[in-house]
């Protein structure tokens, strides 16, 4: 029983282990809730959308919804995806599932969001780019913040006013030695 207990401790993470197409369902949305790139408190639910095995668990669990599914904005979900695989190197993104998005629609709000998110590394502020929200097929609104290089002190925050979730402001930290796939970090 001792060389089971080791052999699974040492064996690799399912998404080191194996493609996207081999993932299970509840795997994906493990990987989308629970995983070192995800944050889920107080009924939010946050991950960081940029980091490739977040981005092929998206992709994967995309490709297995029903055409019905995927007919409900298809256009608004297909620019971000093409959006993301264009520019995965240039930007992080930061998708927060909003379960009230009529709160977000209005002007007011969407400026105040934009004012009040930012991103904190290495001590430096940095406001969001831009952002997709939410559709009626995809509940999550995207947050994109710019690039930068790792932070040296190995944390990613972010400060964060989302209207349309509970306690809509949030301050989300990653510890970026934990987000790293097939040895590389990713966020």
């Amino acid at each position: 029983m001792t060389v089971l207990a080791l052999f699974l401790f040492l064996a690799p993470p399912f998404w080191e282990a194996a493609p996207p197409a081999d993932w299970s369902d509840s795997q994906i949305a493990w990987l989308l809730a629970e995983s070192p790139w995800a944050y889920r408190e107080g009924g939010a639910q946050i991950y960081l959308a940029s980091a490739r095995p977040l981005w092929e668990a998206e992709r994967e669990r995309r490709r297995r919804k029903t055409r019905r599914d995927q007919e409900i904005g298809e256009e608004a979900i297909e620019e971000y995806f093409d959006f993301l695989e264009e520019n995965r190197d240039r930007y992080i993104v930061l998708a927060v599932r909003i379960p009230l998005p009529q709160y977000l629609l209005t002007p007011k709000a969407t400026k105040r969001m934009e004012e009040r998110c930012v991103m904190v590394a290495d001590g430096r502020k940095y406001k969001i780019v831009g952002h997709f929200p939410p559709t009626a097929g995809d509940r999550y609104l995207r947050l994109v913040f710019p690039r930068v290089a790792p932070p040296e002190d190995g944390v990613l925050d972010f400060r964060l006013y989302v209207p349309g979730v509970p306690m809509p402001f949030r301050w989300v930290r990653f510890e970026t030695e934990k987000l790293t796939y097939q040895g590389h970090p990713e966020f």
